[in-house]
């Protein structure tokens, strides 16, 4: 659609990253659904009321209760206490939980591994371990932790999504479809797998497929941004602009402080022609992310579209300050300084 960027909002682990910068939409994808302190505390043993813990299932009750409360610094300590009286796999899982939480993600995952050294199938240590790995930038170790908790659960749907998001971190679109369709068919209403299939649809140009998915997304999560978003930029890759800024409109409204989505907007602005609304909505999108090379990028578009060529100048000039290699979608007069 002319010289304008738009982005598709992916929805990611419930990440990734949002630094699109193709000249299409591009779709964002669904945030991890695993929560920082993981799949939850381990149940503790029975253990008396006791102002000062003696035995290691009061200390796991007093850290679970510390946990809960917020105090991850002194739940650590007090899993620590229980671990040196009698370690066992739920309570190095819960001290890796807590660890997680502050992110101290080495430590985490060596609390992870002592637990499964205990408890090969603990699930949760599996799929919390994934995450964690994930997060250290090791993508491809915490997938293969991922596959061993589906592995010991093969109906655990979130395992499947996350799985999926890991792969499409790591670019391997059909191993992360897959994943989606099987968190599908496990849970046919799950909203973040909706969407990220979308997203698989959507970079397939699967338009139709799309389409439906991030509808049913929007019908199911009525105030989820990142559905009405992404339905509103398949719209506009359909040219259907009206549509596409309804969507759009209701997205902005929901999540004000998302530079993408006015991205967007601006984009189907700026192939309507209506150039004015479309550099104040890229200008937002700086204001919110001030190197946000597009924004400048589509703003600079719009202003020449007006014949400000001072400030289309300046705004194409930031554009390839921060983005270099994008010199072939700036306009041929503005790619050398004056």
């Amino acid at each position: 659609m002319r010289n304008f960027s738009c982005f598709l909002l992916a929805l990611a682990l419930v990440g990734c990253s949002r630094n699109e910068t193709a000249e299409d939409a591009q779709p964002d994808k669904q945030e991890f659904v695993v929560a920082e302190n993981g799949k939850g505390m381990a149940d503790p043993a029975d253990a008396g009321d006791t102002d000062e813990p003696k035995t290691a299932e009061a200390f796991i009750e007093r850290a679970n209760k510390l946990f809960k409360e917020g105090d991850a610094d002194n739940a650590v300590e007090n899993y620590s206490a229980a671990i040196a009286l009698k370690p066992d796999a739920k309570t190095f899982y819960n001290r890796g939980v807590a660890r997680t939480s502050r992110g101290e993600l080495d430590e985490a995952v060596k609390d992870y591994d002592e637990a499964l050294k205990i408890d090969t199938k603990n699930v949760a240590a599996w799929f919390n371990r994934g995450y964690v790995l994930h997060k250290l930038g090791k993508t491809a170790e915490g997938i293969e932790s991922i596959s061993k908790a589906i592995e010991a659960n093969p109906k655990d749907a979130v395992a499947y999504l996350n799985r999926g998001l890991f792969y499409l971190d790591i670019g391997l679109g059909d191993k992360a479809f897959d994943d989606f369709k099987k968190t599908l068919e496990l849970e046919p209403e799950h909203v973040e797998a909706l969407i990220n299939r979308g997203f698989c649809f959507y970079t397939r140009g699967d338009w139709d497929d799309a389409l439906r998915d991030f509808a049913k997304a929007v019908q199911l999560a009525p105030l989820n941004a990142t559905a009405y978003g992404n339905r509103g930029n398949v719209y506009t890759k359909l040219e259907k602009y009206d549509l596409a800024l309804k969507d759009l409109n209701e997205a902005v409204r929901l999540n004000s402080r998302d530079p993408q989505l006015f991205v967007n907007r601006g984009s189907v602005f700026g192939a309507l022609d209506k150039n004015k609304e479309a550099a104040e909505d890229f200008t937002v999108a700086i204001t919110l992310a001030p190197e946000f090379a597009a924004a400048y990028r589509n703003r600079g578009h719009a202003y020449h579209a007006m014949a400000d060529n001072v400030k289309a100048r300046a705004d194409f000039a930031k554009a390839l300050e921060l983005e270099p290699s994008f010199v072939e979608s700036i306009p041929e007069q503005y790619r050398t300084a004056k």
